[in-house]
């Protein structure tokens, strides 16, 4: 099987906001804040890669886990661009780990663990 690459566009909105869980208004209105920036293809219609989806998914983890305001996620967003991919990768992961553990459950001992390796990824 072919492997597709992470940054190549292949999502409508319609469908992320499904994934999500989401209208696709509010992605329109993440677009707005700069929050993200998906491709435009024929008919200026907006497609989304896999990088998107997981920036998405850390956007949803902030907001909806961690309760950070848009702004809060705007800035949050600004220093991750500002660290190398591996950084940003394991971020994404560790809170991807963190919303797997609040699934299961297990939500203050995910929550501390989850801050932790943040940190320490972050002073790395």
């Amino acid at each position: 099987m072919p492997v597709i690459p992470k940054d190549k566009p292949l999502y409508s909105i319609g469908t992320v906001a499904e994934i999500f869980g989401i209208t696709p208004r509010c992605l329109r209105l993440y677009e707005d804040k700069g929050l993200i920036c998906p491709a435009r293809v024929a008919a200026n219609r907006r497609l989304y890669s896999q990088n998107d989806l997981d920036r998405l998914e850390y956007i949803h983890y902030l907001i909806k886990i961690r309760r950070v305001t848009l702004r809060g996620v705007k800035v949050i967003l600004e220093i991750l661009e500002g660290l190398p991919q591996a950084k940003q990768t394991a971020v994404y992961a560790q809170a991807r780990d963190e919303m797997a553990c609040l699934d299961k459950g297990t939500t203050d001992l995910a929550r501390e663990a989850s801050q932790e390796a943040i940190q320490q990824i972050l002073q790395e």
